[in-house]
């Protein structure tokens, strides 16, 4: 799903970003980063992951995060 819409939206010469998607019957803004930016985004934060898993769809899933703030 990610993959195919950016090539589609490429394809028609709009200006797109991997893994954000506005499309499809929920009428919505979707971002999708891949783990290693999320991961980026807590370190910067300053949360350490405890915990994770990974719902697995058709292609695609959802990647869940328990988090806990760190003092450092």
């Amino acid at each position: 799903m990610i993959d195919e819409a950016f090539a589609v939206l490429t394809r028609r010469g709009l200006p797109a970003v991997r893994g954000k998607v506005i499309d499809g019957d929920v009428a919505g803004y979707h971002c999708y980063p891949d783990r290693d930016q999320a991961t980026d985004w807590f370190k910067a934060a300053r949360l350490q992951i405890i915990d994770e898993g990974l719902e697995q769809e058709d292609g695609w899933g959802y990647r869940h995060f328990l988090l806990q703030g760190t003092t450092q």
